[in-house]
């Protein structure tokens, strides 16, 4: 009797077991049967073709484009301060010596601007880049909701199939948000 009755209890372990297997595997089934979509970006072809780089590339060298011409010219007084000092030296005359002194400081003057003025720019060209940054995210974020994507991949890929490729519709997504 006992024998039957564990068998019963078996039967309806293996029964309830059985439900909730059956139960799992079709909460499961329908993750399992769907597949990540994955695409990739090109940011370096991006960086190269999208507008709003361009626009602050030209942004920058125009705020820097008078700065950048008066250390010209003052590069260009040392150089001709130079060329006195050369020829003095080719004519067998002593050079002047407050005449090399005032070289000199000219140059040490003249890289402490072009010190500082590399230091801005690169300043301004990290702020820039992370206002640029944050409009590509967004349209990269846009464009993978949009087309319901799973994964955006952008650095370190060794390989993609053109079929995953969403760098021109980034840039054409770019083109089309840019206010000129």
């Amino acid at each position: 009797m006992e024998d039957r009755r564990s068998r019963q209890a078996g039967g309806r372990w293996r029964t309830a077991l059985g439900i909730v297997l059956v139960l799992l595997l079709g909460a499961v089934h329908p993750a399992v049967a769907q597949t990540p979509t994955v695409a990739y970006v090109d940011l370096n072809r991006v960086l190269e073709q999208a507008p709003q780089v361009a626009a602050a590339r030209a942004e920058l060298e125009a705020e820097f484009r008078e700065r950048n011409r008066q250390l010209e010219q003052e590069q260009a007084s040392v150089d001709a301060l130079r060329l006195e000092v050369a020829d003095e030296a080719l004519l067998g005359t002593v050079p002047n010596a407050g005449l090399q002194r005032r070289i000199e400081s000219m140059e040490r003057a003249l890289k402490r601007k072009r010190d500082g003025l590399s230091r801005e720019l690169d300043g301004r060209r990290q702020t820039e880049l992370v206002q640029i940054d944050s409009v590509i995210g967004a349209a990269i974020s846009e464009l993978a909701r949009a087309r319901k994507l799973d994964l955006v991949l952008t650095d370190q890929v060794v390989y993609h199939s053109p079929r995953v490729d969403l760098t021109d519709a980034v840039i054409e997504r770019l083109r089309n948000g840019f206010e000129q």
